[in-house]
Order: structure tokens, then C-alpha cells, then sequence
């Protein structure tokens, strides 16, 4: 098992190669629709002669606007020359094609941090080029941390067990701690109804009061998510529906943010369409 590394580096304006609204636009989205976005040739630096058809890459951010996994992919293509990517140098550079099969909204990216905890044997903050190597351990903790690679069994599981990327899953796991602890904390009496399929995640109770909540995590400082439709649903009939977000989950301070039902809707965005054609 390894990975590739291909880097991304927005620049100083956050808007070389991609804007982030331009990476929703152009890969986020196009790959939960099942398309695969336009451009897939992408340089791999100077290790091209390890780097093979078949191999299975991540692309990292990084630069001064956020670090972390921001998709992954597989090589579809042995490497190959082309002019520089890089206007201002002159020869060749070595790329691969890429066929990209998942991108992450960057606010919900595979932060350094994250990196750094789960998967601490590989040197995250000494990727200087496209194109490096993670191999051994490193590489079969990665693929768990992807959801490409079960977990190793710690005793007996117990509960549920989810279907999620590993990293979807750690996110929802803390952000429900959190805000269950929060509410907890104030003398609500907090119940997981997750897997009811309600509309939200825990009932909260406090007297005469309730709060039906629909509880969501972001590795990132905005608090930006989707919802399903039987969550948007409840959001537009529940009154005693809310969302918590918690964002940069993984950071030492993270954030709250407390959003009433009719802001939720009022906010909600239309991104993907389903059309049922009755042939």
C-alpha cells in the first residue's frame, strides 16, 4: 500500500488554479454528480521514475489559506513530459494523468492537524514538491484515515458501525461529543436519535422545553454544510428544529455556531439536482 502526494498551492490571493469557489464549482460537485472534472494532468516534481499507472494519490493543499487532503484520485498514466506548468521556466516538467474520484468542500478538508495525529510517522510539514512517496505504516493509516481501509479491530466493536470515510466519520463523532456536552452542560437532557432517520441528531430537554438538533462538523473556520433533504425537510416543519455547527474541530479553540431553522432555510443553496424520467 502507498499514496502519492500531488501538492496544490493556491498562492498569496488564494486563486492560483482554483478560487474556492471555483473548486466547488469544478471538482466538488462534479464528482458527487458522478462526472469527472475537466483537466487531470498534474506534475509529480522529480520522483518520476517511482511513480507508476495504478498508484493511488491524494492532492494536498497547501500554503498560508488552509493545509490538508483535499481530494483523492488514482494514476491513470505513466509519467510523461510536457512544457513547465510554470510560465516563467524554461524545458520540461513530469506530470500523470489523474482520474480524481472524491474532492472534499475545502472547509471539510483532511486538516494538517488531522494529518499530524492520525497518521504521525510521515513528515507532513516537509512536503516540498508534487509528486513524494508515503509508503509502509504511514500509508496503511492514511487509507483508514480515507475510508480506503477498515480500522484494526480494538476488541470487541460495539454499536453501529458506519460506512462513512474514516475522516467523516471522526468529524461527526467529535462534533456530536461536543455539542452533547454543551447542552449537557446547561442541564439539558440530551438523547442520540441519529439513526432514526428524524431529521436531526439528538433531542434535547430541559423542563418544558426541546430542541431537535441537527448537529454538524467542519475542519475549517466557516460554518458551511450540507444537508439531505429529510434534514432540510425537518429544518422547514420542526420548530424546535436548530443546527450547531462546530467548526475547526480539530484545532485547540473550536468554534460554535447556533442557527435557528428559518436561517438555516433562508441560507440553503440548491446544489445538485435529481431528474426521475419515466421512459
Amino acid at each position: 500500500m502507498r499514496y502519492v502526494l500531488l501538492t496544490w498551492n493556491p498562492g498569496p490571493d488564494n486563486d492560483d488554479q482554483y478560487t474556492p469557489e471555483e473548486w466547488l464549482e469544478d471538482m466538488v460537485l462534479p464528482l458527487q454528480a458522478g462526472e469527472p472534472p475537466e483537466g487531470d494532468r498534474w506534475s509529480i516534481g522529480t520522483n518520476w521514475k517511482k511513480i507508476q499507472e495504478g498508484d493511488p494519490v491524494c492532492m494536498l493543499r497547501q500554503g498560508i489559506y488552509g493545509r490538508g487532503i483535499v481530494a483523492t484520485g488514482v494514476i491513470t498514466s505513466a509519467p510523461f513530459t510536457a512544457p513547465h506548468w510554470n510560465e516563467t521556466k524554461s524545458g520540461d516538467a513530469h506530470y500523470v494523468n489523474v482520474s480524481w474520484g472524491r474532492a472534499m468542500d475545502l472547509n471539510h478538508m483532511i486538516t494538517l492537524k488531522e494529518l499530524e495525529r492520525q497518521v504521525p510517522r510521515f513528515p507532513w510539514n516537509q512536503v516540498y514538491s508534487s509528486g513524494r512517496i508515503i509508503e509502509g505504516e504511514p500509508a496503511e493509516e492514511l487509507a483508514v484515515l480515507l475510508g480506503q481501509r477498515p480500522p484494526k479491530a480494538k476488541g470487541k466493536a460495539k454499536g453501529q458501525q458506519h460506512g462513512n470515510a474514516e475522516h467523516n466519520r471522526l468529524v461527526e463523532l467529535e462534533a456530536m461529543a461536543l455539542v452533547r456536552t454543551g447542552y449537557e452542560d446547561e442541564d439539558w437532557v440530551v438523547t442520540d436519535v441519529s439513526t432514526d432517520n428524524l431529521g436531526w441528531d439528538l433531542e434535547a430537554r430541559r423542563g418544558k422545553l426541546v430542541r431537535y438538533i441537527e448537529v454538524k462538523g467542519a475542519t475549517g473556520a466557516s460554518p458551511e454544510f450540507f444537508l439531505t433533504p429529510n434534514e432540510y425537510r425537518a429544518a422547514e416543519d420542526e420548530e424546535s428544529w436548530v443546527a450547531v455547527v462546530i467548526t475547526d474541530i480539530f484545532g485547540d479553540e473550536p468554534s460554535w455556531f447556533e442557527l435557528e431553522r428559518g436561517d438555516v432555510v433562508a441560507a440553503a443553496v440548491p446544489t445538485q439536482y435529481r431528474v426521475m424520467w419515466d421512459a
